[in-house]
């Protein structure tokens, strides 16, 4: 699926050769620290979009924070795990273990894995479609859905995902890679089945990335450093970078093992240092809107 040019990017009115980079803050809601890191960093501008944890305790803080700011480019983090010891959520439709969704201590599995197989694939559609209409109905203004550790990519449970997002009209997250499917499956067939799905998606004109890079969950040292080199080695096309940002709270240092480098995190992307290597190099940063509008285009079968 690589081999062209992305076709992205002349659909925003760039160059074939030109560098696309949305900057994107995960776990937005997950504790109220990630609320605060994040509207630091969006207000700086080198971070331009973020994905919002709706089962999540600070899920309604996070929603009156965008009515406050309902220009802000939020999506939904679609969630179907839960990966802290003793700091947990759970579906917002079933409480059924058989769903696949709930685990023995009655929360989301803690890993992935968990709720690759077996797993009820219309129980996984409705917990999406859910998500998505409870951020809509407490007034956030969504440009896209992407996945909260990447569960909903493996090719099992990837259709319950697509469905609901698509449905919407708005942006998931694809990949223009077949490798990264392909590496995620345990079943027979589904990978390849899911590859000709987001071929087709592709096709029909629903964006996806050339790349996807992540920020430094265990090592706090050397983060600026790291994303320039990171905006350096960019091919052209559209890529994803993503990062944790939270702000060094007490809360955060209780909930999260990795805190330090979640602070590191938003210490890169409030760095002036940083901003100017971006526009030195000549990377385009944008948010999801942008695609969201491309999404407005297509038309799904």
């Amino acid at each position: 699926m690589t081999a062209k040019a992305n076709p992205v990017l002349k659909r925003l009115g760039l160059d074939d050769s030109d560098r696309v980079v949305i900057m994107h803050a995960d776990d937005i809601g997950m504790c109220h620290a990630t609320i605060t890191a994040f509207a630091k960093a969006i207000d700086f501008g080198i971070v331009t979009s973020g994905s919002i944890m709706v089962p999540c305790p600070w899920f309604l803080e996070m929603a009156a924070w965008c009515r406050a700011n309902p220009d802000a480019d939020v999506g939904v983090h679609a969630t179907v795990t839960s990966e802290w010891k003793t700091y947990r959520w759970g579906p917002m439709t079933t409480r059924d273990p058989a769903s696949g969704l709930i685990d023995d201590e009655g929360y989301f599995p803690h890993r992935r894995t968990g709720v690759d197989s077996p797993v009820d694939l219309d129980a996984v559609e409705l917990e999406v479609r859910t998500q998505i209409d409870r951020a809509v109905e407490a007034g956030i203004h969504l440009t896209h859905v992407d996945q909260h550790m990447f569960a909903l990519g493996y090719p099992t449970l990837l259709p319950a995902y697509l469905k609901p997002v698509l449905e919407r009209g708005l942006p998931p997250i694809l990949f223009r890679s077949e490798e990264r499917y392909r590496r995620w499956t345990g079943v027979e067939g589904a990978a390849d089945e899911v590859v000709r799905r987001v071929a087709e998606l592709i096709e029909r004109g629903v964006p996806a990335f050339d790349s996807i890079y992540q920020l430094p969950l265990q090592e706090p040292e050397g983060q600026v450093e790291i994303t320039k080199q990171v905006i350096d080695d960019l091919e052209p096309g559209l890529h994803l970078i993503l990062m944790h940002p939270v702000d060094d709270t007490p809360e955060a240092r209780a909930i999260i093992p990795s805190w330090k480098a979640r602070v590191a995190n938003l210490e890169a992307m409030l760095s002036e240092d940083l901003a100017a290597h971006i526009r030195n190099r000549g990377v385009h940063l944008i948010g999801y809107r942008p695609l969201h509008e491309l999404m407005q285009q297509v038309t799904i079968a």
